[in-house]
């Protein structure tokens, strides 16, 4: 495992699922079956599940400095192969929350991923293998958020609240979400950026830097009729869809990174990387979910704690 700053002990920290309407005594409930990001012990990596950066660009220093790595510190199927603690991704939104993949912290994935003192979140990351990077910053996870609704094939969104404010640099910064329904429309191009895998398989080889490659959204139709007969994969008005036309992708590993596409107001995080069959297969497109669908539980969910947060001080 590649070294990193020791785990302290966490203040407050709680597993929420969380409704949009919910009120302020929200109960935490065990978690339903749900995406496989890394394979079971004792199984087969499913190379229908999950995502990486396929056929990419190298990003350099500084470049997307809303992404962020998150760091599973203890062995798991993934990291094993790589020796590296990156199992997922996720957008910095605001300085202390993270917007990612609900299944990455599923213990129905693999056990103990729902331990929140075993994760650090690593703004301004940019070489996997090297600790104390210029601009690197180092987070616990005080509290996840996970959509009431998550299960295995939707509503795949998590919010974590972290134990500081990240600070805003040149290498590390905020990236709005995605409120307006129309912004990642059928044709246009946007980029996903993750240190994911490059190659479908052998499975367990994340990248050492990061990479981004840009990807057309599909016509929704198309894309349920593409997964038609996939079971895993259901596709509904949650989910956009994008491939390049190159076999450009997301991969193992890019679970819960971000889709940016440009809007009337610039950039913006319009998916999160959530699943698909295999990586960078020309009939089947990167399915990601979509962030203008879920800002009421988003921005609600923020709210709510900031305001519980205020109120005990």
């Amino acid at each position: 495992m590649r070294a990193g700053l020791a785990v302290s002990s966490l203040v407050a920290v709680i597993v929420v699922f969380i409704a949009v309407d919910a009120g302020p005594d929200c109960k935490s409930v065990s978690t339903s079956p749900t995406l496989p990001s890394f394979p079971p012990a004792n199984q087969d990596p499913p190379v229908e599940l999950t995502k990486r950066v396929i056929k990419g660009t190298l990003m350099q220093p500084g470049e997307a400095k809303f992404s962020a790595s998150l760091w599973y510190k203890k062995p798991n199927p993934f990291t094993v192969n790589t020796g590296l603690d990156h199992v997922c991704g996720g957008t910095l939104i605001a300085d202390r929350w993270v917007l990612t993949s609900a299944h990455c912290f599923d213990d129905n994935t693999f056990a103990g991923l729902s331990s929140l003192s075993d994760w650090e979140v690593v703004m301004g990351e940019y070489m996997q293998n090297v600790s104390g990077e210029t601009g690197e910053q180092k987070f616990t996870i005080d509290a996840i958020y996970i959509h009431p609704q998550y299960n295995i094939s939707t509503f795949d969104v998590a919010l974590l609240f972290l134990n500081a404010p990240a600070q805003m640099s040149d290498y590390v910064g905020t990236l709005d979400i995605d409120k307006d329904p129309d912004c990642a429309a059928t044709g246009s191009t946007c980029t996903v950026y993750g240190w994911g895998q490059d190659e479908e398989e052998p499975f367990g080889y994340g990248t050492v830097l990061p990479y981004k490659a840009d990807v057309t959204i599909w016509d929704q139709d198309a894309c349920a009729q593409a997964f038609e007969g996939i079971s895993y994969v259901t596709v509904t008005g949650n989910e956009v869809c994008a491939a390049g036309t190159d076999g450009t992708d997301a991969c193992f590993g890019d679970s819960g990174g971000p889709l940016v596409c440009s809007c009337t107001k610039g950039p913006v995080v319009s998916g999160i990387v959530f699943t698909g069959v295999g990586c960078g297969r020309a009939e089947y497109p990167g399915v990601y979910e979509r962030v203008s669908v879920f800002t009421g539980f988003i921005t609600s969910t923020m709210a709510k704690h900031n305001g519980q947060q205020n109120a005990s001080q």
